[in-house]
């Protein structure tokens, strides 16, 4: 039985202990104990949207509750008998005003789904690290610097959200995580990834764009799953031939806006189609630095080492590099001028 109290609704009460899910549409029921009045039969409890500043003790009553719904409200913190809800399954906290969660927190072993989002954490709060069920996290929107080892210790997590912190580094533990199918580190301050991403087999959507990453790891291209990255708006000059294969095997791809030398950019575009590489991302584009020097598009050997081909492809002040897009059929486009791949021979 599903109900939603009204402050206009007190006298229904007594029917309150045949409830499983109750949402509270007022915070004047709080204040006149409410909560107090409940048993611990309810499973699923929303108190969105109340503006209240602060959770009662009498909280931790909720011997049953599975689902918590506190997000839109005023809470700068959490009581202690939080911990007491050890069945408590989904948590949404999101949009609130806390910077810590209480140590007790860490007894919530069952909890599956943490949201966090939009409050003022400035620190990884290292009790969710003991919440070993936790299956998604998302700290999206708060000033986060630096992400504790102990994530690692999360091994069950299937999805992150740190999208919009302060993030300036990223530990190699990350590479535990290996349930982990959607990673989300846009608008930080990363300026590497570690090499342990590798491990990280069943990837599917990897967020990296608006940071300062100068240089992906080698390891990156081991991502055999991987379906979606976003790579735009960082500090990235060139790819390894290897983080070039794994883009090549991508659905969608967004790597614009970076510092590319289009020079090096163009060669390792050649080497793909020299390896066989022919499953192309159906576009790729990039907003490249105006090409004002000469460019030259280059066919390598089979090894990648010796140029075999080259032809001028523009520069002297001609601006042919604002975009490049490789279709479905592997020819190259530039400004709209096809570069048919199949034109380069060794000749």
């Amino acid at each position: 039985m599903d109900k939603e109290i009204s402050s206009h609704d007190l006298e229904i009460v007594e029917e309150i202990v045949q409830l499983n899910n109750l949402s509270i549409s007022s915070k004047e029921l709080l204040r006149k104990g409410m909560i107090e009045a409940l048993n611990g039969h309810v499973i699923q409890l929303n108190l969105t949207g109340l503006k209240i500043s602060h959770l009662p003790d009498s909280i931790g009553l909720f011997s049953e509750l599975k689902y918590l719904f506190l997000s839109n409200n005023n809470l700068s913190f959490l009581p202690d008998s939080i911990g007491l809800l050890s069945k408590l399954k989904v948590l949404f906290l999101l949009n609130n005003n806390l910077t810590e969660l209480p140590e007790s927190f860490e007894n919530l072993k069952f909890l599956r789904e943490l949201d966090l989002m939009a409050n003022k954490f400035r620190n990884f709060p290292k009790s969710i690290c003991s919440l070993n069920s936790l299956e998604i996290l998302n700290l999206d929107n708060n000033i986060i610097q630096r992400i504790p080892e102990c994530i690692g210790d999360l091994i069950h997590l299937k999805q992150i959200d740190f999208f919009d912190n302060k993030i300036n580094y990223l530990p190699n533990s990350i590479g535990k995580l290996e349930e982990l199918t959607g990673l989300n580190l846009a608008y930080n301050f990363l300026s590497d990834i570690p090499e342990t991403v590798e491990k990280l087999s069943k990837l599917k959507t990897l967020y990296l764009n608006n940071n300062q990453i100068q240089k992906l790891p080698e390891e990156l291209g081991n991502l055999e799953n991987l379906e979606n990255i976003y790579l735009n708006n960082n500090s990235l000059t060139s790819l390894s031939i290897n983080n070039w294969k794994l883009i090549s095997k991508t659905t969608n791809i967004s790597i614009d806006n970076n510092n590319w030398n289009s020079r090096k950019f163009l060669m390792v575009l050649s080497a793909l189609e020299n390896n066989n590489s022919t499953n192309f991302p159906e576009t790729a584009q990039i907003s490249a630095n105006p090409l004002s020097e000469n460019v030259f598009v280059s066919k390598l050997d089979e090894d990648g080492a010796n140029l075999l081909f080259s032809s001028i492809l523009g520069g002297n002040g001609v601006d042919r590099g604002q975009g490049i897009k490789v279709d479905g059929n592997n020819n190259t486009y530039v400004i709209g001028e096809t570069l048919s791949t199949e034109g380069y021979n060794n000749n």
